[in-house]
């Protein structure tokens, strides 16, 4: 996926309701006087944006009127991105704030199959903020929980005084069984010290083969009905038999599959080929050379899974047949 340079990072922020959105939001746009943010908010935020923070003091808070913004994701929000770019005024870099109750893939698809937004805009990650007392409690009732955690790339355990160290360690450990890819932080009152979050580059094919390396080999777990698997193996892949299982699959199984992310190696093809998935979509670029010479380690394929009552054997049995 080859991005323009020109094009603006984007950080869509999620988190349920009470969980510190907007106070994160305000904490993140005050440390950066230099940055000129735009945000495009929901309408239910208990706190406002601070506008005084926004595009030189003159206002850069968008909000999506009608409801909830992932369900104007393909009308509304797609407006304000092509209006917003097209606009008078300048901005360095773009967040989106969801409601409490939206799934955020719906809001980062666009920034991935949208040929004109993939132009303009850069995805540079999700960041979920989860109530360190309440998320065990919101994870058992509430599915939405589930999909905000498993789409983030940063994990930000808010509000952390509420809980002991031990309490908290275990929920780090449930979250990590959710999502093993995404990076945890600690947070009292939103407010993180000593790291740019405004460019983690999560969606870039550098970052998410590091990632890739630091999540256990045949990684599986199931929390809540929620399943997390990673598959790996050694046999070259065809690229047209995986593309057209990866699109069946997004077809027909993306209401049960919240998030892939792998390192591919397909027959004939001397790079690594990076995967990830977004809601019904996904993307392949192309990543760093495989290791070279009689004495490079065998070329290892890796897909992590992350979904409701997914069945491994069965991903595993269809994965098979793709082999070259």
């Amino acid at each position: 996926m080859s991005l323009p340079i020109s094009a603006i990072p984007v950080t869509i922020v999620t988190g349920f309701l009470g969980s510190g959105k907007t106070t994160f939001i305000n904490e993140l746009t005050a440390k950066m006087p230099e940055k000129k943010f735009a945000v495009i908010e929901n309408e239910f935020g208990e706190v406002g944006i601070d506008k005084e923070l926004l595009i030189g003091n003159d206002g850069g808070v968008f909000e999506i009127r009608g409801g909830c913004i992932c369900c104007t994701v393909s009308g509304e929000l797609t407006t304000y991105l092509l209006n917003l770019n097209r606009g008078d005024k300048q901005f360095d870099h773009l967040i989106i704030e969801t409601t409490g109750v939206a799934e955020p893939l719906s809001i980062a698809e666009p920034f991935l199959s949208h040929p004109v937004i993939r132009q303009k805009y850069r995805l540079d990650a999700i960041i979920c903020l989860l109530d360190s007392e309440l998320v065990a409690e919101q994870l058992r009732q509430e599915e939405v929980v589930a999909r905000q955690i498993s789409a983030a790339d940063l994990i930000l355990f808010n509000k952390t005084s509420s809980v002991t160290a031990a309490d908290l360690q275990e929920l780090e450990s449930k979250i990590r069984q959710i999502n093993p890819f995404a990076q945890p932080l600690q947070a009292q009152y939103a407010r993180v010290a000593h790291q740019n979050l405004t460019s983690l580059h999560a969606f870039s094919p550098d970052s998410l083969e590091k990632r890739q390396l630091e999540v256990a080999h045949h990684h599986q777990h199931l929390h809540e009905g929620i399943s997390s698997y990673s598959i790996c193996f050694t046999e070259s892949l065809d690229y047209g038999k995986f593309y057209q299982w990866a699109n069946q699959l997004m077809t027909f199984q993306n209401s049960r599959i919240y998030r892939i992310k792998g390192i591919l190696n397909f027959s004939g093809k001397a790079e690594k080929v990076v995967f990830q998935s977004v809601k019904n979509k996904f993307v392949m670029s192309e990543g760093s050379p495989w290791p070279a010479g009689a004495e490079a380690p065998a070329r290892e394929s890796r897909l992590v899974f992350i979904g409701r009552e997914l069945k491994k054997e069965i991903l595993l049995k269809h994965l098979k047949r793709c082999f070259a």
